[in-house]
């Protein structure tokens, strides 16, 4: 009786089994990739040309809708964020009552494991405001 060795077929089988576990996943949604991780701004455009955005602005976007902004120039700011139902749109919400004017709705021009472009119109105010982040 001949017993081969198993060794060799344990690549194939590892391959295998790796193709089942990330099909079964399916694929990522938005939420999923906006809440992966936290995002470092790096180009923020407002109306104009592309201005360095601060090293430190981070956007914290997590499971079950909070939203926390990091920036160098003031505190932690805290409030809600939310997609619309098809997720091209996410809203996010000032954490203060006195802040709640400031709720702005942006769309999602790029989501990608490493790429995060926002841009939000305010047509009233002539305002164009484009975010650009990658994970921080």
């Amino acid at each position: 009786m001949h017993y081969r060795h198993p060794l060799p077929a344990l690549p194939v089988l590892l391959l295998a089994l790796a193709g089942c576990l990330e099909s079964s996943a399916g694929p990522k949604t938005k939420t999923d990739l906006l809440t992966a991780h936290a995002w470092k701004v790096y180009a923020f455009d407002l109306s104009g040309p592309a201005v360095k955005s601060s090293p430190i602005t981070v956007l914290d976007f997590r499971l079950g809708g909070m939203f926390i902004l990091t920036a160098l120039e003031c505190n932690d700011r805290i409030g809600t964020w939310n997609f619309n139902d098809d997720e091209t749109m996410v809203r996010i919400t000032p954490g203060a009552p006195s802040e709640e004017d400031l709720e702005t709705v942006w769309s999602v021009l790029e989501l990608t494991d490493t790429r995060l472009h926002l841009r939000a119109e305010q047509p009233d105010k002539g305002i164009i405001t484009e975010v650009r982040a990658e994970p921080k």
